[in-house]
Order: structure tokens, then C-alpha cells, then sequence
């Protein structure tokens, strides 16, 4: 435990301290992420909403707006409450 965090500009109070912990770039994580999935020949798709997603092989994903994605693989990556109204295994 530590007094404080080593902020300039905010007051932390008492905080834990993990000595050598690794740090990145998420934003530089990412970014090399995107492209390795597309240099794989694979699509992300962003800015869609998805109403379904059917589990099997091919797994079946239906958007909002009608269309639908068949893949062998679904990642549902999202910071807020997941918004898929139901996933079914077929």
C-alpha cells in the first residue's frame, strides 16, 4: 500500500502499488490487432447492431437492419451491457 498514486493532478488517497507491472498502449494494441485480423483475410465489422446470434457452423448473426453474417466465429466485444437479445446453440 501507498500514501497516494503517482498523479500530478488528481488526489488518489491510500492505493495498492504492483511493482513491475507491465504497461501498454491500448490504442497501439488494438491498431495491431485490427490489422493482423485483416491481413487474415478476416472482416470487422463496427457500428452494427446485432439483434441474434445463432451458435453453430456456420455461426448466423442478424442485424438491425435485416442482414446476416454467416462466420465460423463470433466475438462479442463491447464496454457496455451486451445488447444481443438472445444467443442460441444450434
Amino acid at each position: 500500500m501507498v500514501k497516494k498514486a503517482p498523479l500530478s493532478n488528481f488526489d488518489t488517497g491510500v492505493c495498492l502499488c504492483f511493482p513491475r507491472q507491465g504497461q501498454f498502449d491500448p490504442l497501439k494494441y488494438l491498431t495491431g490487432l485490427a490489422e493482423a485480423i485483416q491481413r487474415n483475410i478476416n472482416i470487422i465489422f463496427i457500428s452494427i447492431h446485432v439483434e441474434k446470434i445463432l451458435g453453430s457452423l456456420p455461426a448466423r448473426v442478424e442485424t438491425s437492419s435485416g442482414k446476416v453474417v454467416r462466420t465460423d466465429a463470433v466475438v462479442v466485444a463491447t464496454n457496455s451491457p451486451n445488447e444481443v437479445t438472445s444467443v442460441e446453440n444450434k
